[in-house]
């Protein structure tokens, strides 16, 4: 069968690295470098083949809106997701998403040398994340709403 692509001007990312689970299920959280940003789902999938899996079994999603201008704020959120939730390198998610003109331009108009782009852990091991707190999700409501001015939705 063939595959069908929605051929909307859209940008993706993909995110390869599983880890079974106790119930034979397999989850992405290990991607290291297997992690890819395309524009459109063709060259996403031709990406993932030759990237990230070649059984196509990884983790993706588009972002931004559908007329292809991808914000900052969608690319942070790329970037946390990939990082923190699938494990990705920083350095190939920096890398990736610098092909997105909004995070592009964000990254030169910083003004701080490229090197700062790239990792440079004064640490060897990854740094502790705690575990999901619903006070934590409180207090960032929280700060959301007295910045913005506005209460914040679940």
């Amino acid at each position: 069968m063939m595959t069908r692509f929605d051929d909307r001007p859209k940008w993706y990312w993909a995110a390869g690295g599983t880890k079974p689970r106790s119930n034979g299920e397999t989850e992405t959280t290990d991607a290291g470098d297997r992690f890819v940003v395309a524009f459109g789902q063709r060259e996403l999938w031709e990406r993932v083949r030759a990237e990230v899996s070649s059984t196509e079994q990884c983790a993706w999603n588009s972002f931004g809106p559908a007329d292809g201008r991808a914000t900052l704020a969608d690319c942070l959120f790329v970037m946390v997701e990939g990082r923190e939730m699938y494990g990705a390198n920083f350095n190939k998610v920096v890398t990736e998403l610098a092909q997105v003109p909004a995070f592009a331009k964000a990254i030169i108009a910083s003004g701080v040398d490229l090197c700062n782009w790239v990792s440079n852990p004064t640490l060897h091991t990854p740094l502790p994340r705690p575990k999901y707190d619903p006070k934590a999700e409180e207090r960032l409501r929280s700060v959301l709403e007295a910045t913005l001015g506005q209460t914040v939705e679940q």
